[in-house]
Parts: structure tokens; sequence; C-alpha cells
């Protein structure tokens, strides 16, 4: 308590500043934070966008998807385990029309009925993107329909990435950011102590209450002393003037305002 006592004008100073600090610096790293969080889903979102047109356009996978098995299959297989590879796709799978897995890339897992639910617009002839939790965990999938030379569907390619792995990578991204604004943040508040410890050293290290008790006793004691008494700055103006001084200063013919006045016009002689 004495410590908040005697620093009183120094916590509200320093509080103050932080204060006028902390919310612009904040809300810019919560905008930050969110436009790269929505960049790095939207990348996300394009990149398996892009490698299910391709899977879906691929004249190996059109001829593997209609022999499942054989040589053409197994060309269509090296194609998608390269071409997850290169893309950076978690995973590739392709269904027929009923839904069932013709490829994945966990053999024991074809044959059985796609997770997720979310396959049943893309056997429909649509193209979309959506967030499902299927036998990888959660993902953002990438839905395009297969046809053959003849434009007739033949089934669905679905792309996805983790979610985990997107976090990963914004994080990546977010994370010198937040450090950077920490130490912006630090920085403020230091120099908001160091603005506070020099506004209290040019105040003599006084609180509001006592420097206001200060001028009332000056007022105080001016007012009730018989003398007259004028003070002056460097500047040789006028900075006080007690009632007495006013008084004869009046009675000797001064008009106007005393205060801020150069002492030669009031008391010429000086």
């Amino acid at each position: 308590m004495n410590f908040v006592k005697n620093n009183s004008l120094f916590i509200r100073l320093v509080m103050m500043v932080s204060l006028a600090l902390c919310p612009p610096i904040l809300l810019s790293h919560f905008a930050s934070s969110y436009f790269i969080s929505k960049y790095g889903f939207e990348q996300a979102e394009q990149t398996v966008s892009n490698v299910a047109q391709l899977t879906a356009e691929s004249p190996v996978v059109i001829e593997g998807m209609r022999s499942p098995k054989g040589d053409a299959w197994l060309q269509m297989t090296g194609f998608l385990r390269m071409l997850t590879s290169v893309s950076g796709v978690k995973f590739i799978v392709l269904i027929d029309m009923d839904g069932n897995r013709i490829y994945h890339p966990e053999e024991q897992k074809i044959g059985a009925h796609i997770v997720g639910g979310d396959e049943g617009e893309a056997l429909q002839g649509k193209t979309y993107i959506s967030s499902a939790r299927g036998t990888f965990g959660f993902s953002q999938r990438a839905f395009r329909p297969v046809h053959d030379e003849n434009g007739q569907q033949i089934g669905a390619v679905v792309v996805g990435i983790m979610s985990r792995d997107i976090e990963k990578n914004v994080s990546r991204l977010t994370s010198p950011m937040t450090w950077l604004f920490s130490l912006a943040l630090g920085i403020g508040l230091l120099l908001a102590i160091l603005l506070s410890r020099k506004i209290k050293k040019i105040l003599f290290g006084l609180e509001p209450h006592q420097i206001a008790r200060l001028l009332e006793e000056r007022t105080a004691i001016l007012s009730t002393v018989r003398e007259g008494i004028i003070a002056i700055n460097r500047n040789n103006r006028l900075v006080v003037v007690n009632e007495m001084a006013e008084k004869i200063l009046r009675s000797a013919g001064i008009q106007g305002e005393l205060l801020g006045r150069p002492v030669q016009e009031v008391v010429p002689s000086t």
C-alpha cells in the first residue's frame, strides 16, 4: 500500500501510456494472425483443388479406374503416389459411383466406403471443398468428379490436407510475429516507465494533491501578508502579484491585467 501511495502518479502515468500503446499493438497482432491463418487455409484449399483437377483429368487415372487390375491400375497407383509426394497433400483417394474406394494410400482400406459423409455431391458431378473427419483425421478435402472420354462420370477424386498440418504451417508464420509484437509491447512499457519517471522528476517527485496543497498554501500566505509582493520570471514578466501589491498598483493608476506584463510597464523605476 505504501508503494502505491508513494508512487500513485507514477503508476497512473505508466498505466495511461501503456493503455495507449497496448490496444493498437494487440489489435495489429490479432489482425495479422487472422489474415495469415486465412491465407494459409486458402492456399491449402487451392493446393488440394489443383491436385484434384490434375488427378481427375489424367488419362492414366481414368484408364486405371476403368481397369481396377492390371498394368493400367499399376501405372495409376504409381502416378498417384508420385503426385501425393511432390504436391505435399496428405492423401489422394479415388471412389466409384457407389462411394467405395478404388484407390487409397493404405491398401487395406480399398473397397470400403469413403468416410466423412460429404461425398454425395461429388457423385452428382459437383466440384467443391469440404471439411470433414476421415480415416486420417480432420482435413480440408477437395472433391472433383472423374469422367471418361465420352463424358460419362465413372467416380470422383478426393484430395486432402490435414487441418493440423495447415495449423502448424500457420503457426510457423505467426510465431515470429508474436515475438516481434511482444518485443514492441515490452519496449512500449519500458518507454512508458521512463517517461513517467521523467515527469515525476520534473514535478520534484510530488503527487498532484501535494502540488495543489502547496499552491493553496502559497496563495493563502501571499494573500494574508500586509506587504505588497510581486515576482518576475527570467523574461522580466510578472508571474506573482499578491492582493496588497495589486491594491498598491491600482492606486498608482495601473490598469488592466497584471500577470504576464513586463515589469517595466508596471514599475517603471525598477
